[in-house]
């Protein structure tokens, strides 16, 4: 769609009308959660469901980061979407809900999952005994499906 977020966006916008698509879900996981989630903040979406996902990837962030997030070429390639997306959050009405699971045993995803945990459209889910990788537990455990079907009802 572009070689910016901002075009990414525009794109996904004009097949949704095109296609006269009003009901926008998105689902992501891990370092691709982030995005989805601002994705689905600015696309006014119906709903978000994120696994493992950060919340807050501003420079002066009090959440725990790791060295993936901190590499300098994302930084810097990235740096004007780098920031909390909580006040976003706040201020938009989309997404309308949202739903973030995060492992027990992942620290610092757990920190970012509980960053949104008292907004009022966004529901924060443990999955006992699982570090980041929740899809894969979720899906072993035989609860993904579900969720999934829940998610887009």
């Amino acid at each position: 769609y572009g070689a910016t977020f901002a075009a990414m966006i525009e794109g996904i916008r004009s097949v949704a009308r095109d296609l006269e698509i009003s009901d926008i879900r998105i689902a992501a996981f891990s370092s691709g959660g982030y995005a989805a989630l601002l994705a689905a903040s600015m696309l006014e979406a119906n709903g978000y469901l994120g696994f493992s996902i950060r919340t807050d990837l501003s420079p002066t962030s009090p959440l725990p980061t790791d060295r993936y997030v901190m590499r300098e070429d994302l930084r810097h390639t990235a740096e004007a979407h780098l920031f909390d997306l909580k006040p976003i959050l706040l201020e938009r009405p989309a997404p309308k809900r949202g739903i973030l699971y995060y492992g027990k045993m992942a620290k610092i995803d757990a920190e970012h999952a509980r960053h949104l945990a008292d907004l009022p459209n966004f529901v924060i889910k443990e999955v006992p005994g699982t570090w980041h990788n929740t899809v894969v537990s979720l899906l072993a455990d035989g609860t993904f499906e579900g969720i999934a079907r829940r998610f887009l009802r």
